[in-house]
């Protein structure tokens, strides 16, 4: 099934993103995960169009949010969903001055030589950027941002994405990372123990994904490398579902299922009511050995959750699990429930109890 668009009408913007969108001049736009920085730009975008007040260009930074984007901006004006792009593509192989406004989300991913080339294009550049949200060394921050652009500035204060339980959780994770808490009610975000057993973790993914099998829910599988993509990819679609997957810019992706395969970065901008993380006590691992891996990742991945988030321990109950004491703050504050009942329940583990009950240093 395809991916679910919920675009908000625009009579449904608050008076903060109104705001963004009555200013006539350039704007530069910040907030936190799920405040609706995108959906501005978006209908900032396509009211240029279907006005005809200017013509504008949205551009953005993956081709996931590419075509998120630009299939629900189709949803109102065809026009505006055909000048939707990414910025290197746009900048390296389209650059022309033809367009009066150009509209840059996820800004905080591109080098700041491309805004030099972006001004020199268009006398109105708007923005939209989060500094806890960027992937990228080589990114620009916000503040030199807003020197480049001078732009009037509007912050967005509501979270309209991730539950209270979920912003929560991802709050006692990143202390230092702005994030407005949720106000929808979900359940806590689960820690599913398989007793590294790669059979158990892959029933937790296909159990999840049949609990949740319906039209109108999005579901992620979010990883941190390229060929955990098409492992994943390949066992969901062994199972009968119908899946998309996207790993990197050399793939051609022309729509996003409703149960959707890509990576930490790559799932940047986008939404899912459930996101599963596979592999979750390798978080510190990842971070530590790993370039690609950043802590900012995490801090996206979780916030692409609405209303559920699993998170996969596959380390073996039987051995010194320190390597979980990152998540003791959401443990120890009950922001986090831990899922036991697949190990329990299964006649190969049958020492796992024994091991829970004997292990004092476990995290929880």
């Amino acid at each position: 099934m395809p991916y679910y668009f919920n675009l908000p009408v625009i009579t449904e913007l608050t008076i903060e993103q109104q705001a963004v969108l009555n200013e006539p001049a350039a704007i530069a736009v910040s907030g936190g995960p799920g405040t609706g920085k995108s959906v501005v730009a978006l209908w900032r975008h396509i009211r240029n169009h279907d006005s005809d007040t200017r013509h504008s260009l949205l551009l953005t930074y993956t081709k996931s949010l590419e075509l998120y984007l630009s299939s629900s901006a189709r949803t109102i004006n065809q026009d505006a969903g055909d000048h939707v792009n990414r910025t290197y593509h746009w900048t390296i192989h389209e650059a022309s001055a033809e367009y009066e406004e150009i509209i840059i989300d996820e800004a905080q991913d591109v080098n700041i030589n491309k805004y030099f080339t972006i001004n020199r294009l268009s006398d109105m550049v708007s923005y939209s950027a989060d500094n806890n949200q960027s992937l990228y060394s080589n990114g620009t921050k916000e503040e030199d941002l807003e020197n480049l652009f001078q732009n009037p500035h509007y912050r967005l204060r509501k979270n309209f994405r991730n539950s209270k339980q979920i912003s929560q959780f991802v709050k006692s994770m990143f202390p230092d990372y702005l994030i407005q808490f949720g106000s929808q009610e979900s359940m806590v975000p689960k820690l599913i123990c398989s007793n590294a057993d790669f059979t158990i973790q892959d029933k937790i993914v296909f159990d999840i994904l049949e609990s949740f099998a319906e039209e109108t829910h999005n579901i992620a599988i979010l990883v941190p490398f390229q060929n955990s993509v098409q492992y994943w990819y390949d066992k969901i679609r062994e199972e009968g579902y119908t899946c998309s997957k996207y790993s990197n810019h050399d793939e051609e992706i022309e729509r996003i299922e409703n149960i959707h395969v890509t990576t930490f970065k790559s799932s940047k901008g986008l939404e899912f009511d459930t996101v599963i993380v596979p592999f979750f006590n390798q978080f510190q691992y990842f971070i530590d050995n790993y370039d690609i891996v950043e802590k900012n990742d995490y801090y996206v991945v979780f916030t692409r959750a609405r209303t559920n988030l699993f998170l996969i321990d596959n380390s073996a109950l039987s051995n010194n699990r320190t390597s979980l004491d990152f998540i003791s703050i959401p443990l120890s504050r009950n922001l986090l429930e831990v899922d036991y009942d697949y190990i329990f329940n299964n006649t190969t583990t049958n020492t796992s109890r024994q091991y829970i009950e004997e292990e004092d240093d476990l995290p929880f």
